[in-house]
């Protein structure tokens, strides 16, 4: 009976992810027709795929590497749920944006295996803390003259989440070195956060280009990274939720 379980519910996460790709294309075509429009519906379905990375999570089950590895990107997929529902239907971006550094944190945790790794990520952290701290004040004070409607609060948690962003990318890039994972879910760690990192770039680019002053808003470039983030973005949450898949056993005696 556990068994039959499994395979159902391994048939379920299949299934969802079919629904994902239908609903990936759906909104990416909305996006190509209307743009960055008030009227366009697709936040509806781009919330959704959010929504069932989340529910991929749920089901892993027995399927996991261990159970710390799982809690860690549940927590990571639940808090980015949270996120995504505070930018999108609040329009709270500071609390937004302190919602994904809780992200970050969660699998720069699950990403680092060894005690080597866990001393690098507060050396890291600290260097690329200092470098956008000194970024960030430049920024805010050359930021009257040439944007609008700044605000200090969410560049100061912008710069500790980008140093988070670095930090996870970094400890991303170690685990393909490592045989904690399948090469599938170093595949899917990998590329996943490489995908998340280009979709936080154009986030940045993309809110740059809107905030200033005198900025066309039908201009290319900002209509393209407007496209950009969710492109990069939904594909990047569906791996890193499907890399916590350890469908085979792979060497799970050895990751309690």
């Amino acid at each position: 009976m556990k068994e039959l379980f499994r395979r159902q519910s391994l048939l379920g996460v299949r299934v969802i992810v079919v629904i994902y790709l239908i609903l990936y294309i759906s909104f990416l075509f909305m996006d190509l027709k209307y743009g960055n429009a008030v009227n366009n519906p697709s936040y509806l379905i781009k919330y959704m795929c959010i929504l069932l990375n989340f529910l991929i999570a749920l089901f892993i089950g027995d399927y996991d590497y261990s159970k710390y590895d799982k809690i860690y990107l549940i927590t990571a997929l639940f808090f980015t749920a949270l996120a995504d529902f505070t930018l999108t239907f609040i329009g709270n971006y500071t609390l937004g944006v302190l919602f994904f550094c809780i992200v970050q944190l969660s699998y720069i945790k699950r990403h680092s295996k060894k005690p080597k790794d866990k001393r690098n990520n507060i050396i890291l952290i600290s260097l690329f803390l200092l470098t956008n701290f000194f970024i960030t004040f430049n920024v805010n004070n050359v930021s009257l003259l040439y944007l609008k409607e700044t605000d200090r609060k969410l560049l100061f948690i912008a710069a500790v989440y980008f140093s988070l962003l670095l930090t996870s990318l970094i400890r991303a890039f170690s685990v393909s070195k490592s045989d904690y994972y399948s090469d599938a879910s170093k595949y899917f760690i990998f590329i996943g956060m490489i995908l998340f990192f280009l979709c936080d770039i154009n986030v940045g680019v993309y809110n740059v280009l809107r905030f200033m002053s005198g900025f066309p808003k039908d201009y290319f470039l900002k209509n393209v990274t407007g496209f950009l983030i969710w492109f990069f973005y939904a594909p990047s949450q569906l791996l890193l939720a499907l890399s916590g898949y350890n469908i085979y056993g792979y060497k799970k005696e050895h990751t309690k």
